[in-house]
Parts: structure tokens; sequence; C-alpha cells
């Protein structure tokens, strides 16, 4: 055993005792708000230095997270990853993280040449942590884009210590994809974002909302065709579409057809994604195929309703009758159906409203998230 690692195995002996402070570093060039609110939520019981990006930060924080973030931890931002520059980048981020020394480095997957590179260059090589957001490609996936990355995101993984995914089926899936990966895969909910438990009371106007970058693996011709068999039956709705996509082009002539659709096409500022969600009474999900889901973390810490498909480990957070409604995805008469229930019982978009708020301040709280987080890197740490 080199001298490197019996260091390691010595610090990981005293340091998996369930009350010693770690020094944590949270890297995400990509996923900025995760980053900032679990850095906050152990921030409170261990040293934590975070790296984002600055593209990522100046997109994803409110002010008010970003001020918070700061006044607690360490921030560095860096320039917007790219492949062409990942050795310099990679060699930065390298030297940051050497100087902090820290137990246990976790890495939200996402550039991964330049994280990749980083571990290159930082001879000081703690156990590192990955968080998988997408375990498989969604349909319609950039495939491009995702072949130039997978060589540097699959050899990180095979680098970690622990992956964490969002979801019980995601980690079944992660280990069906990679079986070297056993026992190593781990479950941990997706914490909620926004302003948590802060949204107004439901306007009680039948105004449902489509929210987020618009892909074809999110269903939205789905949901144009639900709200098409509503108008059909006479039924009094808004629908409000709000993002930018590849997917939205397709769509135009049938969204201006739909009066009652609104399209706010633009990427949508964090400062003002409270009181889009604020102004709805349920947020529909359509999606044909997915892992686990942001705009759901967002709609739960709004304290609103979601309607989604079975597909993922979606249905792991959003239950039927309980804080949402699940239909079978694709099926454009099963979604009409759920949403046509929830604009004739304003008491189920209540119930469906309180539900969300309690799951957003239990298993989808970030010090939930936090300390179930910690166990992870004891064990990255001791093993």
């Amino acid at each position: 055993m080199t001298a490197t690692r019996r260091t390691f195995a010595a610090r990981g002996a005293a340091l998996s005792k369930a009350n010693r402070r770690l020094r944590i570093v949270l890297i995400g060039l990509h996923f900025s708000e995760i980053v900032a609110r679990l850095a906050l939520s152990l921030a409170k019981t261990h040293d934590v230095e975070v790296h984002l990006s600055n593209f990522g930060a100046d997109n994803e924080l409110t002010a008010r997270l970003r001020e918070q973030l700061e006044a607690i931890v360490s921030v560095h931002y860096h320039p917007r990853p790219h492949r062409k520059f990942m050795f310099r980048d990679g060699f930065r981020l390298a030297r940051h993280v050497a100087r902090f020394r820290p137990d246990v480095v976790h890495v939200q997957e996402a550039a991964g040449w330049t994280l990749l590179a980083m571990r290159v260059f930082n001879r000081f090589r703690p156990p590192l942590v990955l968080t998988v957001h997408d375990p498989l490609p969604h349909s319609g996936a950039d495939v491009a884009t995702r072949a130039r990355n997978a060589w540097a995101n699959d050899r990180l993984r095979r680098q970690a210590s622990a992956i964490i995914v969002h979801g019980d089926k995601l980690v079944e899936g992660m280990i069906k994809i990679e079986p070297i990966l056993q026992g190593r895969v781990h479950s941990i909910p997706h914490g909620v974002l926004g302003q948590a438990l802060v949204a107004r009371a439901l306007p009680n106007t039948g105004a449902f909302l489509f929210f987020g970058r618009i892909q074809a693996y999110k269903g939205l011709g789905v949901l144009l065709d639900a709200a098409e068999i509503l108008v059909s039956r006479g039924l009094e709705f808004s629908l409000t579409i709000a993002g930018a996509g590849p997917d939205i082009d397709g769509l135009r002539a049938r969204i201006a057809r739909l009066p009652m659709v609104r399209l706010d096409e633009r990427y949508i500022p964090a400062d003002e994604v409270g009181a889009i969600f604020g102004n709805c009474d349920v947020v529909v999900m359509p999606y044909l195929d997915a892992t686990q889901s942001g705009v759901a973390a967002l709609a739960l810490s709004a304290a609103r309703g979601v309607i989604v498909t079975d597909v993922g480990s979606i249905t792991e957070v959003i239950r039927n009758g309980e804080n949402g409604l699940v239909v079978p995805p694709g099926d454009a008469n099963a979604l009409a159906a759920a949403m046509a229930e929830t604009l004739s019982a304003p008491e189920l978009r209540q119930r469906l409203a309180a539900g969300a708020a309690a799951t957003a301040a239990s298993a989808l709280s970030w010090d939930h998230v936090g300390a179930e987080t910690v166990k992870v890197y004891r064990g990255a740490v001791s093993g």
C-alpha cells in the first residue's frame, strides 16, 4: 500500500464516525441550483467549498440564493466548460481542490472532459462521489454531443467511489448499464428547487402550466392533443407553456389555433420562476420518457399538484391522489381526463397542493437530502 493510500485509509477510519466534520468540495459546472442548495444544508455541520460555472450560476441562481451561498461557504466561479479548454479548466479546478484538501469531492455529472482533466492533474485524489442525473439519454437527445462526452463520462463513473441517482428504478438501470458499479450506486431524492413553501394560494382559475426546455421527450404534442379534447368538451381552462427548445417549431401552428394556450418562449430567469408557478393551479408533465425531474421539484416546492406520466422514477415522488395524478405516457385521452378531473374538483386541487407542500417539507427537503448524502460520503471515505 502506498503512503497516500495509507493516509486515506487512516483518515477514512476516523472520518467514518457519524459525528466527525467533513471537508467537502462540491462541483457543479451545470446544475448550479442543486449544488447551491445542497451546500447550504451541508455547511451547517461541515466545511464546504463550491465550484460553479459563471454561466450556470447566472442562469440558475436567484440573487437571494447567491447572496445566501456566498455568505456561508467559499464559492469559486469558472468559465463555461468547453472541451477545447479542458486541460486549462481542469488544471485550475485541480489546483483549487488540492488547496482545500477535502475528504471527499462531489461532482454533478456534466462537462465530463473538464472533470476528467481535473482528476488527471490532481495527484491528491480524495474519494469521488458522482451524481448521475440521466443514466440513459432522453429520446430526442443530441446524439453527437452525447457521443463526444460518452468516453469521459463513462470513465468518471468507473472512477467514482460512489454514484448518486434520484430513484430506486435508476439504481437498477445504472447497474444494468454498468454491472461493475454494483454496490456503488445509491438512491437519494432530488431536492426541491425554487423558493420552497412560499408560493401564493391557488388562483383557482383552471390554470395549467407546462414548464422547462421543450424537447421531444417532454411530450408537449400530447398535451396539445389533450387540450384540444378539453376544448371539444366545452371546458374552460388556460395553459401556459413557459420555456424554449428545439421541439417547439413543429408545434407553433397548433398552439396558435388554441386561444386558451399562451406561449412564453424564452429561458425563464431564476427570479421569475416562483411567480410563474404561483400563477397556476396544476403543473402538467406529459413526458414520454424521463429519469427524474427538476420541474417536479419546482412544482412541489411551490405547493402545486402535478399531473405526470408513469416514466422513470418520477412516480417515486409524485404519488397518485396524494400530491399529483399519474397517467400512462403518450395517452392524450387519459391526460385530458386527469386535467378535467382537477378542473371539476377544487377540493382535489387543494388536496394535491397540500400534499405537494408536505412532500417538499419532508422527503425532498434539503436537510433530509443533505443527511442522506453525508451517509454516502462517509461510506466513500471509509471504503
